[in-house]
């Protein structure tokens, strides 16, 4: 990964989070049109497998997100080459869309970028890990604590949801954590093989 003191703007970060930000000001009627939804994809519509990471349920939500995005995904930009981090962003959305299709198979519809931000949070973290001692037990603490809240989110789904920024009748798709966790580790590696 390229040098903490690079001067380039997080650009490849702020693209998406300003395509979350125009989604929220769409007609509900537009959202279900981009909405990850497994009806959708297997008609054919295969957008979704990237838009529905940019669609929330509610300005919370996409905050929630947004916000870990921002920290994360700026802390990864100006570490790795321009080329490589759009190509995880391109790769990204639609490979978790597609484990998250064939993980949880009640699911109805998806929204948001929780995902993607769990993935970017992991490749965050284990690079200051790995170029930061002194974080390590902040970062161990951290890690508890989300893998604490994705294990009650799979047993009792309503736990989270009011902190979510989620409706009530919406329950977190707890796979959608796990998955992006998983691809995180895989792109911190990708990542130190490319830079």
């Amino acid at each position: 990964m390229r040098g903490a003191n690079s001067p380039r703007a997080p650009w490849l970060t702020l693209a998406p989070l300003l395509l979350s930000g125009v989604f929220l000001l769409l007609p509900e009627a537009a959202l279900e049109h981009l909405t990850l939804t497994p009806q959708g994809v297997f008609a054919g519509q295969w957008w979704r497998l990237w838009t529905g990471h940019f669609v929330h349920f509610s300005l919370t939500h996409a905050l929630a997100d947004g916000g870990v995005i921002l920290l994360c995904g700026w802390y990864c930009e100006r570490r790795c080459k321009a080329s490589v981090y759009a190509a995880l962003w391109l790769c990204a959305p639609p490979l978790l869309s597609a484990l998250l299709l064939l993980t949880a198979p009640s699911l109805h519809e998806y929204r948001g970028a929780s995902g993607l931000a769990m993935s970017f949070a992991l490749i965050a973290g284990l690079t200051l890990w790995r170029e930061q001692p002194r974080w390590r037990t902040a970062l161990l603490c951290l890690s508890l604590i989300f893998a604490a809240k994705t294990l009650l989110d799979a047993l009792h789904p309503p736990f989270n949801t009011a902190l979510s920024g989620l409706p009530a009748d919406v329950e977190v798709v707890w796979q959608a954590h796990l998955i992006g966790a998983l691809l995180g580790v895989g792109g911190f590696f990708a990542l130190r093989k490319t830079t």
